[in-house]
């Protein structure tokens, strides 16, 4: 695609300077999101594909190379590298950018493996961090001689299904106020035992809380 552009170039005698090319391609960005705006409705419904917002697309990516041909770069290269970059962060830490992250607006949350007697929900689930910890007189398991805390990621589209396993999977059998909790900037799930907590107003927090005390969580572990 870079060679067909170039050669549109050269032929039409289009070269400018690279920060032209680059408002340019600004330009045509902003174009594009008018176009998938008006689409959704401002993000009300579901996206459509229409011919204004493919050739809006169309429009983009011919800025893009455009921009390549003014900076000598080829595009390819470029993108190889950044795919084996964005692939090692990934298997580091489990996501390609933290504005990425933000972008899909996935939860994150906290479970202790100790608290499930069914633990296979952990295979579905990313694990982003394990850190494991002796168990001292505040947790109040005695019966257990560490807490296994992982450090989880859940996409929205299985938030429901995750935290309603959770719920059958947590351990009663020593006590029944274990709990685990994963959270994004819209909502923050609460798991106890066949109880989920959907929190998004103040009303919410005081209904979860009362159920905590009301199971006997210990104070100074509510959250």
């Amino acid at each position: 695609m870079q060679q067909i552009v170039s050669e549109f170039i050269s032929k039409y005698s289009l070269q400018t300077s690279e920060h032209i090319r680059y408002i340019d391609l600004v330009s045509e960005i902003g174009e594009l999101g008018k176009e998938i705006l008006a689409s959704t409705s401002y993000g009300k419904n579901t996206y459509t594909q229409t011919s204004s917002s493919t050739e809006e697309l169309g429009d983009c990516i011919f800025s893009l190379l455009a921009l390549c041909y003014e900076m000598n770069v080829n595009a390819e290269d470029v993108l190889q590298s950044a795919i084996a970059k964005y692939e090692t962060r990934f298997q580091q830490k489990g996501h390609i950018s933290s504005e990425m992250r933000k972008a899909l607006n996935h939860f994150s949350g906290a479970i202790i493996e100790e608290s499930l007697q069914d633990t296979s929900v952990l295979s579905e689930v990313k694990i982003i961090e394990t850190n494991i910890y002796p168990v001292e007189e505040r947790h109040e398991t005695p019966w257990l001689e560490k807490w296994t805390l992982h450090i989880v990621e859940v996409p929205p589209s299985k938030a429901d299904y995750i935290a309603e396993k959770i719920s059958n999977s947590i351990d009663v059998r020593h006590i029944g106020n274990w709990y685990a909790d994963f959270k994004n900037e819209q909502c923050h799930y609460v798991i106890f035992h066949q109880k989920v907590f959907k929190l998004k107003t103040e009303t919410d927090w005081a209904a979860m809380r009362s159920h905590a005390r009301s199971i006997g969580v210990p104070e100074h572990q509510i959250l």
